[in-house]
């Protein structure tokens, strides 16, 4: 299909606990040509019999470097909520420093929905490392400073799904 960049199947290895966490033990990534081509990639026979619980058409609006998609990689989605998507996004403008200087994360996909969908965006984000690594940036005191409490503070909420590509 001439519509279709590129398609990726991502199996979950991780679910982050959350009262907003998507429970989603597949994702299908499907880049197409341009947003105006997913209604006709949607309505693709082969991927209507996926049967899929949860669909989001989005676009890409930020990016910081080009998503290396080896499948050698774990990659994590945060799916996050907020109810004002406008104060979501310029909370993720005011964090994405922190994430590529101290976790080390040089490519984020920021995909915004086309549609009506709970959460306000998904990234994508391939792990610099291993995942214990990335956990433990997580853990240090500079993380609960200038990411979560700014989370809390904007209300926004998310949940993560940590991912292998499936050959």
């Amino acid at each position: 299909m001439d519509e279709v960049v590129s398609a990726t199947v991502y199996r979950a290895i991780a679910i982050q606990p959350s009262e907003v966490s998507p429970r989603f033990d597949v994702i299908v990534l499907i880049e197409t040509t341009t947003p105006d081509t997913i209604a006709a990639v949607r309505a693709v026979p082969e991927l209507q019999r996926l049967g899929a619980d949860f669909v989001m058409p989005a676009r890409n609006i930020r990016r910081l470097g080009d998503i290396d998609r080896a499948p050698s990689g774990t990659f994590l989605f945060n799916h996050f909520t907020s109810d004002d998507p406008d104060r979501a996004s310029r909370y993720f403008d005011s964090v994405a420093g922190w994430f590529s200087h101290d976790a080390e994360v040089d490519d984020i996909a920021l995909l915004g929905p086309l549609d009506a969908a709970p959460y306000v965006f998904v990234n994508q984000v391939r792990l610099p490392g291993t995942l214990a690594e990335f956990i433990r940036a997580l853990l240090r005191p500079n993380f609960r400073h200038a990411v979560y409490r700014k989370m809390r503070a904007n209300q926004i909420g998310f949940a993560s799904i940590v991912c292998k590509p499936l050959p």
